[in-house]
């Protein structure tokens, strides 16, 4: 026979909740996952640990892109009061994308590979696929989270710009730059 663990902060009839200890743990224990080099440490004791732990938010945690993207907009909005949700949503809908342009072209490995001219197509398509577009219809399940991905990608693209003005990489900086030309 096999042993279960149950909690016992939850009745029995209802799998898959979890009593306020058990996310406390959960959050705690998320600390411990890998996390990109260059995140900081406000973003690892702020954000990350208070994002669901799935998948998503593992993607997103191992993207050096997305975590930068992710630092730049807690640098700008550290005083709303609504911040630590919206950047969460941002952190997960980047990683949606980066999920979903991997499933459309197996040479993506990170969001850094996505921001090239020639990935563009790709990109569209990606963001239709992630915002449930309907192509008989022409209409979006949700269209405020296409707007969202086009902000974020945008600000994604500056990022790899000005890393590549900072490092000297004129590839980066020229990428980055055409990138947004489109």
């Amino acid at each position: 026979m096999e042993a279960q663990k149950i909690c016992k902060g939850i009745p029995r009839g209802e799998p898959g909740k979890a009593c306020t200890s058990c996310r406390a743990h959960q959050r705690a224990a998320s600390l411990l996952l890998p996390v990109a080099p260059s995140t900081s440490q406000k973003l690892k004791r702020e954000i990350l640990p208070h994002m669901k732990p799935d998948t998503i938010t593992l993607t997103a945690r191992n993207d050096e892109l997305i975590m930068k993207t992710a630092q730049r907009y807690l640098e700008k909005n550290t005083t709303q009061p609504k911040m630590r949700q919206q950047l969460s949503e941002k952190i997960r809908g980047l990683a949606r994308f980066l999920i979903q342009m991997r499933k459309l072209d197996d040479s993506i490995t990170s969001l850094n590979d996505c921001i090239r001219p020639t990935k563009f197509s790709k990109v569209v398509e990606a963001v239709k696929k992630v915002t449930g577009y309907d192509e008989d219809t022409s209409i979006f399940s949700t269209p405020s989270l296409g707007i969202k991905l086009g902000h974020t990608l945008k600000m994604c693209a500056e990022i790899v710009k000005s890393e590549g003005i900072q490092t000297g990489i004129k590839s980066d900086e020229e990428r980055g730059q055409k990138f947004l030309e489109l």
